[in-house]
């Protein structure tokens, strides 16, 4: 996995009345770190995908965890050499409670698809930041 650390995490705490029992909503934002890269031989075209995965957001029990959504962008792509065509794409994202860390792991899958016009040298392409927003809702006890 090329994903490697978070950068400018943000986490804010807003108190909210519901959805049912629900009392706070956590807006999680930051930029996610990796390395992603793809090499495309002289004269040929190659497509792949990747899925960085990452924990936002705070510690929470399992009963406590009501329900997230997630967005990602790219905030940093890479290209060298002759690519006659080239594609970066988030596909998709999701976020859910993960038990074991309690916290909310956020999963973006990137994709990559480039053609090399190149006669005789390598091109590369890649992904280094992508940018993300988690929303978490969760019903914490009264006075927490």
């Amino acid at each position: 996995m090329p994903f490697n650390q978070l950068q400018s995490a943000q986490q804010l705490e807003v108190v909210v009345a519901g959805p049912a029992d629900a009392n706070r909503l956590y807006i999680c934002a930051g930029l996610a770190n990796g390395n992603y890269q793809m090499t495309v031989p002289a004269n040929t075209g190659d497509s792949s995908d990747d899925t960085w995965q990452f924990e936002v957001g705070p510690k929470l029990a399992v009963n406590q965890f009501r329900g997230s959504v997630a967005t990602a962008s790219l905030a940093g792509i890479v290209e060298q050499g002759q690519l006659q065509w080239i594609s970066w794409s988030v596909q998709g994202v999701t976020a859910d409670f993960d038990g074991q860390t309690g916290m909310v792991r956020m999963s973006a899958t990137n994709a990559l698809n480039a053609t090399n016009s190149a006669a005789s040298s390598f091109a590369f392409a890649g992904i280094a930041v992508i940018s993300y927003h988690v929303s978490i809702l969760a019903a914490m006890p009264a006075g927490a």
